[in-house]
């Protein structure tokens, strides 16, 4: 069934999640990628912290860019940098981090 078969008509008004899984849809967003699950998924990786500190913003040839919210932040990241390399090649075997570039906001 399409997602715009199941709509309900303007009196019966749709919920967030509605809309965000249509927009998933029609933007051919596919949550079984790798890459994406890494992305979607940052918080619950296991680096605690410092996970709510700092998102994965580009992953090329290998390399995971990391941006953090701050330089302490980014300080603390790279202490943990062995640990996260040891995280994500475990959970995501298939995008053969080879490293991680890190930098803060400001």
């Amino acid at each position: 069934m399409k997602m715009k078969d199941i709509r309900k008509s303007p009196e019966e008004p749709q919920g967030a999640s509605f809309f965000m899984n249509d927009t998933i849809h029609r933007l051919g967003i596919d949550f079984a990628d790798p890459r994406r699950r890494l992305f979607a998924d940052w918080e619950e990786l296991g680096l605690g912290e410092i996970s709510e500190h700092s998102h994965p913003m580009d992953l090329k040839h290998g390399i995971l860019s990391v941006e953090c919210d701050n330089g302490a932040w980014a300080t603390t990241f790279q202490f943990k940098k062995g640990e996260a390399m040891s995280l994500i090649r475990s959970k995501y075997p298939s995008l053969e981090v080879r490293s991680i570039r890190i930098w803060s906001k400001n």
